[in-house]
C-alpha cells in the first residue's frame, strides 16, 4: 500500500509537503475576509485597469482616459487569477467526489488534496523571478511590437512589472495545471473500486481536465477579441491561424490524455461484466438446449423469462459508457474549443464583406 502511494508521488504524510505559493497565500486571505470573494475580485480588477491605464498617463495621455486594449489586459490579469483560484476549488471538489473510488486507507487523502489545490513556494518564486528577464528580452527583441517603443522610463517601468507579474500568473498555471494533470493520471491508477455501474465518482476530474483545457482555449478567444484579423491581411490571418488549429488540440489532449488510464479501467470492467454475462447465457441457453433434446418442457416458461432477463442484460451492459466523462461535460468542452475557430472564421469573412469579395 505504501509503495502504491509512493508511486503516484503522493506519500504518506500528516504535514504540508510543501509552503503554499504567493498566488495561494492571496487566494486564501480573499476567501478568509468577511465580505464576498468576488468583491475583492472587483476591487482587484478596478486597480489592475487604472495600474495598465496608468502607463499612458506616464507617457502623455491625458490622465484618466481609458483604452479599449490596456482595460482589456487590465481584466484578463485578475480574470487569471479568479481562472486559477476557481481550477483549485475544482480540483479539491473533484478529488472529494473521486476518493469513494478508493479504499480508506490507501493514500494520504489531505496530502493528495493539498497536492493538487496547492503550488508550491519554492516553484512560484522561481516563475516570478524568470518573469522579470523574460519580459525584458522580449521587450528588447521586438519593442515596436511589444508597444514599449515611446514609453516614458516611469511608464516602462510600470509596464514592465505589470507584465512580468501577468507572465508569473501565467506561468503557474501551466506549471501547477500540468501537475495537477500527472496527479490525475496516477489516481487513477490506484482506484481500487471500479464500478461502471457507479460512474461518478470515475467521472470526477473531468471537470478538472475540461476546464484546464477551456481556460487555455479562452486565453486565445480573448487574444483574438482584442487583436482581430486584420481586414484583408493575409499576413495576419496566417500568424493566428497555428494558434486558432494548435491551441484547442493541445485542449483537447488536456482534456483527454490523463484521463485515458480510467477510460482502459472503464473498458476493462465492462469487459468483465460483459464476460460473466455471456456465461450466464451459455448456461441458461446449454439447459434450453438440454431440454428441447429431452422433449421436456416442466422448465419451459422459467428459462424463457430467464433468458429475457439475461438477454436484458446484455442490452444494459452494452450501453455502459467507458469513456470518464458525462455528457455535459463533453458538450461545454466542445463548446468552447470551437470559439476561437468562430471568432477567426468570423473576423475573415467580415473582411471579406468589408472588402466586397
Amino acid at each position: 500500500m505504501a509503495t502504491d502511494a509512493r508511486a503516484a508521488g503522493v506519500a504518506s504524510q500528516t504535514s504540508p509537503p510543501y509552503s503554499p505559493g504567493w498566488l495561494d497565500n492571496l487566494f486564501a486571505w480573499i476567501h478568509s475576509r468577511s465580505w464576498p470573494a468576488w468583491l475583492t475580485y472587483a476591487v482587484l480588477m478596478v486597480a489592475s485597469i487604472i495600474v495598465s491605464n496608468s502607463q499612458d498617463w506616464l507617457s502623455g495621455a491625458r490622465f484618466g482616459s481609458l483604452t479599449a486594449t490596456q482595460t482589456a489586459w487590465g481584466v484578463l490579469t485578475i480574470a487569471f487569477l479568479v481562472a486559477v483560484d476557481h481550477v483549485n476549488r475544482v480540483a479539491g471538489e473533484a478529488f472529494d467526489t473521486f476518493r469513494v473510488a478508493l479504499t480508506p486507507g490507501r493514500i494520504d487523502e489531505v496530502r493528495v488534496r493539498y497536492e493538487l489545490t496547492t503550488a508550491s513556494r519554492r516553484t512560484s518564486i522561481v516563475l516570478l523571478v524568470v518573469s522579470f528577464p523574460l519580459t525584458i528580452a522580449f521587450y528588447v527583441s521586438d519593442p515596436v511590437g511589444s508597444k514599449v517603443a515611446g514609453l516614458s522610463p516611469a511608464a516602462l517601468v510600470g509596464r514592465t512589472v505589470f507584465e512580468s507579474l501577468f507572465s508569473a500568473i501565467a506561468l503557474t498555471i501551466i506549471v501547477h495545471g500540468v501537475r495537477q494533470l500527472r496527479l490525475v493520471s496516477r489516481l487513477h491508477a490506484l482506484a481500487d473500486r471500479i464500478d461502471p455501474f457507479n460512474p461518478e465518482p470515475l467521472h470526477a476530474f473531468s471537470r478538472l481536465t475540461s476546464q484546464t483545457g477551456m481556460a487555455l482555449v479562452l486565453m486565445i478567444a480573448f487574444g483574438l477579441a482584442l487583436n482581430p484579423v486584420a481586414v484583408g491581411s493575409e499576413s495576419a490571418a496566417l500568424l493566428w491561424a497555428p494558434w486558432v488549429v494548435g491551441v484547442p488540440a493541445v485542449a483537447v489532449a488536456i482534456f483527454v490524455v490523463p484521463l485515458l488510464g480510467m477510460h482502459r479501467r472503464l473498458v476493462a470492467a465492462k469487459a468483465g461484466l460483459q464476460g460473466a454475462a455471456e456465461e450466464r447465457l451459455k448456461a441458461v441457453l446449454a439447459a434450453v438446449h438440454e431440454d428441447v433434446d429431452a422433449l421436456d418442457l416442466r422448465r419451459a416458461d422459467g428459462l424463457q423469462k430467464t433468458l429475457g432477463s439475461v438477454l436484458q442484460e446484455r442490452e444494459i451492459l452494452a450501453k455502459l459508457p467507458t469513456w470518464p466523462w458525462s455528457a455535459g461535460t463533453l458538450r461545454g468542452f466542445v463548446t468552447a474549443i470551437l470559439l476561437p475557430l468562430v471568432l477567426f472564421v468570423g473576423q475573415r469573412l467580415l473582411g471579406d464583406v468589408l472588402l466586397g469579395r
